[in-house]
């Protein structure tokens, strides 16, 4: 999306400076938070968690995941924070930081400073950044409470509040495809896994360490279904309206992410008839996600069902869109326009 070459070399220094510097804030804070072993092998441990809950990989060194930080709320927190962050993706980060150093009092009396704010007024988000953290934080207190209410005597049981409140916060904040686990998954009722689902589908935001369909996709969607009950032609958010192209590959992209796990599910039935729907289910959305969590059945697949979980794997991280236009897109560019004509939907 970068409009110049300059523009472009500016985003790879802003990627790479901003996951180098929260992963290694992230370490030492992990590091510090592990009593045992020598200061080196803590170091270690938190480097690699570090990394892994950044990056949205999932993958821990402890064969419970995080379960046995349950009680360790300092330790969850810096998990999920890292989670978050790189899940906002490297268009919300450094909007973020630009928009707290412009509206610094100290700085807005220099005109040279003034001058150089990229030509935008002060104490404004773009619209990108402002959907994604609405659509992040919305996701994220109603996973939260949403897991909590339906495990509080699931498997959140025999934990005090503060626990449990922990426990449901990090489960809402690693199905954004981080992966970890703060309880036993294969414990979660129906109702508690078809939730997970649901954040595990939207994921992260876009040009993220996340999968999913995106929580801009989604905001997209949801301002372009109120539109259309509104009787307007475009959708609109904080006061700016949404060109028709935002729309279309929102729909776009939510049609084939359907349409990559009818497919995956579909195959995972026919190889695995003895599985249980739901765990067949879940596993298809999290691999399609990228996210990693499971049931436990990954173990008891047949190598064709690995092999289909691979493939939606590479599609999830891809994206559905991208791997259909690399399949699909011819280079030539049409040169004509057809008459429209009207149909009747729905």
């Amino acid at each position: 999306g970068a409009r110049a070459l300059s523009d472009v070399r500016r985003q790879i220094v802003a990627i790479v400076g901003v996951t180098a510097a929260f992963e290694a804030a992230g370490a030492l804070a992990l590091a510090a938070l592990r009593s045992e072993g020598r200061w080196a092998d803590r170091l270690g441990w938190g480097l690699f968690h570090s990394i892994s809950a950044f990056c949205n990989a999932g993958f821990s060194l402890q064969s419970d995941s995080f379960a046995g930080y349950a009680r360790v709320p300092a330790a969850l927190g810096v998990i999920s924070l890292l989670v978050i962050v790189g899940g906002l993706g490297f268009l919300v980060i450094p909007d973020l930081l630009r928009f707290q150093w412009a509206n610094l009092p100290s700085l807005r009396r220099f005109r040279h400073f003034q001058r150089r704010r990229f030509g935008r007024p002060f104490a404004r988000l773009t619209v990108q950044t402002r959907l994604s953290l609405a659509v992040t934080a919305a996701l994220l207190v109603a996973g939260t409470v949403g897991f909590w209410l339906l495990e509080r005597r699931g498997a959140l049981a025999g934990m005090d509040w503060r626990t449990q409140a922990t426990a449901a916060w990090f489960q809402a904040v690693v199905p954004r495809t981080a992966g970890f686990s703060a309880v036993d998954v294969g414990r979660l009722q129906t109702a508690t896994l078809v939730l997970t689902m649901g954040l595990m589908a939207v994921g992260a935001c876009p040009v993220s360490t996340g999968g999913g369909i995106k929580t801009v996709t989604l905001g997209v969607l949801l301002a372009s279904a109120h539109a259309w009950l509104r009787g307007r032609r475009q959708a609109e958010l904080f006061g700016r309206a949404l060109p028709y192209r935002a729309t279309l590959a929102a729909a776009v992209m939510l049609f084939f992410y359907l349409l990559a796990a009818g497919t995956a599910l579909f195959l995972l039935c026919l190889f695995e008839p003895e599985l249980p729907l739901r765990d067949l289910a879940f596993e298809t959305v999290s691999a399609l996600s990228t996210v990693g969590l499971s049931t436990g059945v990954t173990p008891k697949l047949g190598a064709a069902s690995r092999l289909v979980l691979c493939a939606v794997m590479f599609v999830g991280r891809v994206g559905p869109i991208s791997a259909v236009m690399a399949i699909m897109r011819s280079r030539r560019k049409a040169r004509y326009e057809l008459a429209e004509e009207d149909v009747i939907v729905g």
